[in-house]
């Protein structure tokens, strides 16, 4: 059995017209329950604290922030490593000037189980009169293996790896967002993301994938149909594993989703559709690890009963159609699901 729990609380402060803070503390935690012939407990603590700054200039904004970051891990198996310690910096801009874009970010985290790296992303816009954004986009990305990937519990299905390696990511993209015609608006985006020691499972374990290239164009189109709010997504990309020329596991050449929502008062209807394409679970094409593509739907009917409450219930899976993520298990079938939401004014 597993349990997820979360809280947080936050702040926010105003000291000038042109400048605003925010103080956010959570704690969230993941408990793990195995029973059986052999049992097994596994809980990971995240406590958390971010001071976020914003400033606005007559061009644009300006943010910075500080973050501090704990995970522990409890566990009756002893592990080398309990707790690890996160401390960032990390700095925004968002500026436009006659039509132009810039938006820049840096980042600074210091790890005391993986070390220091520095992160971040440029992106600028060039201005196409009357017809639409030209972007392009670069940004280094890294990602340090969960405790979960490196310490849970062992089982006929799933061995923790303890010498796993984060991952470290280099992104490229170009992309065109069209002006409003006609009440749409579309975009199209090339990208080639390249990533070392990609963080993957490959039964029974977590393993890195040394060299790992996806390459692809994304899709979209937003507008407005009989009143309502219509969004349509496609991808068609190439992962895949540099080294060995396969398809990296668990990724589909093409996937889309198609949704629609429209509010009626203080009700309002949303659904849509996502598919994919086929999959293999497995590192080499096995034809025996092959997933047929899919398609699901969903729905939620909303209702909002005043300024600070609403009621939301949740359809997954609508029509129950039976699909696999990982071959031999059945994805979950048809679910509903309650949301009552509180938000103070």
């Amino acid at each position: 059995m597993q349990t997820l729990s979360g809280l947080s609380v936050a702040s926010s402060m105003t000291y000038a017209p042109w400048w605003t803070s925010r103080l956010t503390l959570g704690q969230g935690r993941d408990e793990l329950s195995i029973e059986g012939f052999d049992p097994a407990r596994f809980e990971t603590r995240q406590d958390q604290a971010a001071w976020t700054h914003e400033l606005t200039t007559p061009a644009g904004k300006f943010l910075a922030g500080l973050e501090t970051l704990r995970q522990k891990v409890l566990s009756p198996t002893p592990f080398t490593q309990t707790r690890r310690d996160t401390n960032s910096a990390w700095v925004a801009l968002n500026e436009s000037w006659r039509g132009y874009r810039l938006e820049a970010s840096a980042r600074r985290d210091d790890d005391d189980q993986f070390g220091s790296r520095q992160t971040g992303a440029t992106s600028i816009g060039l201005p196409w009169p009357g017809v639409g954004l030209v972007t392009a986009t670069y940004g280094r990305g890294f990602r340090a293996p969960t405790f979960f990937d490196l310490y849970a519990p062992s089982s006929d299905f799933y061995v923790p790896n303890p010498d796993l390696r984060p991952e470290r990511s280099r992104s490229r993209e170009a992309g065109f967002r069209s002006e409003e015609l006609a009440g749409w608006r579309a975009r199209l985006t090339a990208f080639d993301h390249r990533i070392e020691d990609l963080i993957t499972y490959v039964f029974p374990t977590m393993a890195n994938v040394r060299r790992a290239r996806i390459r692809g164009l994304e899709a979209t189109a937003e507008g407005t149909v009989w009143g309502a709010q219509v969004r349509a997504s496609f991808a068609a990309q190439r992962p895949r594993d540099e080294d060995t020329g396969f398809l990296l596991q668990g990724r589909a050449k093409r996937f889309g989703r198609l949704e629609a929502s429209r509010g009626f008062g203080a009700w309002s209807l949303s659904g849509g559709v996502t598919a994919s394409g086929e999959r293999f679970d497995s590192a080499s094409e096995s034809p025996g690890s092959r997933l047929p593509g899919y398609a699901i739907a969903d729905a939620t009917v909303g209702w909002t009963a005043s300024r600070s409450w609403r009621v939301e219930l949740v359809a997954t899976n609508l029509l129950d159609k039976r699909y696999e993520h990982t071959v031999g298990y059945d994805a979950p079938g048809r679910a509903f699901l309650l949301n009552l939401r509180f938000e103070a004014s």
